[in-house]
């Protein structure tokens, strides 16, 4: 990870730290060292760096985070979320396999479970949950007996390839890279237990 995170310098402190206290072997430092100048002689492929590199008692070597420069850099990522009007980002979830072989998606068991004042009808989970959370008492947010539902195609689709989350639009965010995946069948784990 650290070749490919940080600089060269933050890398051959390292290295030279893992070769002199850890004892990590000249060969593989240098190997390592060798790789890390050239893959962080362009910063636009580098991936965003680890924050913290080695803690000692009196100091800690730091990289500096510049998230500034991620735009599709994970490209396996990818934002399972509620269909309608106005779609919401419900879970993370990491794409597996793409065509030509099965496309599959896996994310937690959790997320596939929708909080509904009816069969067809989302309503927040604030609705559905238990202890202070719980907003059940609005009738006008939740109806009038809110239930869990098993999540169905229907209920959510995948997007990858998003960068920017918030409000804007993707023409102006500059997404040229979002796919919409629709759910064919959505499998739990059989030990999950809510």
């Amino acid at each position: 990870l650290i070749q490919f995170s940080c600089t060269s310098a933050v890398t051959t402190i390292y290295v030279n730290f893992s070769q002199e206290f850890v004892g990590i072997p000249t060969s593989i430092g240098r190997a390592f060292a060798d790789n890390s100048n050239s893959s962080s002689q362009n910063a636009n492929t580098r991936l965003a760096p680890a924050q913290n590199i080695a803690e000692f008692t009196t100091s800690t070597v730091r990289t500096q985070l510049t998230y500034s420069n991620t735009r599709h850099r994970y490209p396996w990522a990818c934002s399972l979320r509620s269909t309608g009007t106005s779609p919401e980002h419900l879970c993370a979830v990491t794409l597996l396999s793409i065509p030509p072989k099965p496309t599959v998606v896996v994310g937690p068991a959790h997320c596939t479970y929708l909080c509904k004042k009816d069969q067809n009808t989302p309503v927040p989970s604030c609705c559905c949950a238990e202890g202070p959370e719980n907003c059940a008492d609005d009738k006008n947010k939740c109806g009038d007996s809110p239930q869990v539902f098993l999540m169905t195609g229907s209920d959510a689709d995948i997007l990858c390839g998003e960068f920017e989350t918030g409000a804007a639009p993707r023409i102006l965010s500059g997404e040229n890279y979002n796919v919409v995946l629709g759910i064919k069948a959505i499998i739990r784990h059989p030990d999950f237990n809510t």
